[in-house]
């Protein structure tokens, strides 16, 4: 009884995610213009889901360059202190 019972409430999680990521996929699509612009100013080739997902972290994107990205980002290169 148990067992069926997390089964259950597994199979509705599950059906609830396909329906969210639906939901984010027609927001992304509605919104590619938008989304397009940015994401093919990061990198070529970037695709919509993770271009919104980028957007969506760093909405900053676009709007500054590519030194200022990487150091949001935190992949910018940091001088090692040189020592006097």
């Amino acid at each position: 009884m148990i067992a069926a019972d997390i089964q259950d409430h597994v199979a509705e999680l599950d059906r609830r995610v396909v329906k969210i990521e639906a939901h984010i996929e027609t927001l992304i699509r509605k919104d590619w213009a938008f989304i397009a612009g940015k994401g093919s100013a990061l990198l070529p080739g970037i695709g919509a889901t993770i271009a919104a997902l980028l957007i969506a972290a760093m909405p900053e994107l676009g709007g500054i360059n590519r030194r200022h990205t990487a150091s949001l980002a935190g992949c910018a290169r940091i001088p090692e202190s040189v020592e006097n």
